[in-house]
């Protein structure tokens, strides 16, 4: 709801990007388990898309209270959900999961060896095109890191 809102203040001008988190401490605040943070990251993205799309939604899963009859509002604007990055540093799951659904697959490289980068990007690619989303060349990669200057 905050993001449509956002979406609706923004005139449409709303990206999301969603990472599930690697630190353990910050689960508990949350009353979860960083150990089930894939598990986490795909069943609430799932509802998360299901809320945006469809008006009304029935729901059960297995991380948070079933939802009957729920309506989402205010719902996306023009019916068009905010674009949706995944980040992910290390889990294929997560680019498995930008891939299924053909949103953006954003990969954080500072601290990982280019190989392994190249690998993650070309998973998400090859897995966009399987989906049906269009050509390897056309899957959405964005690539990141951070530094501090002066």
């Amino acid at each position: 709801e905050d993001y449509a809102m956002l979406q609706h203040l923004a005139d449409g001008r709303v990206d999301l990007m969603m990472g599930r988190g690697n630190t353990g401490p910050v689960y508990p605040w949350f009353g979860q388990d960083i150990r089930q943070g894939i598990n986490l990251a795909i069943e609430n993205y799932a509802l998360l898309r299901r809320l945006w799309r469809e008006d009304v939604v029935d729901w059960e899963g297995k991380f948070r209270t079933p939802l009957q009859g729920f309506t989402s509002t205010p719902r996306p604007l023009d019916g068009v959900p905010p674009f949706v990055w995944h980040g992910s540093i290390r889990s294929p799951e997560i680019a498995e999961q930008a891939a299924y659904y053909g949103d953006g697959f954003f990969h954080n490289h500072i601290f990982w060896p280019a190989d392994h980068t190249k690998r993650m990007i070309e998973l998400y690619r090859t897995r966009y095109a399987h989906h049906g989303h269009g050509t390897p060349e056309q899957a959405i990669v964005g690539l990141g890191g951070q530094v501090f200057m002066r």
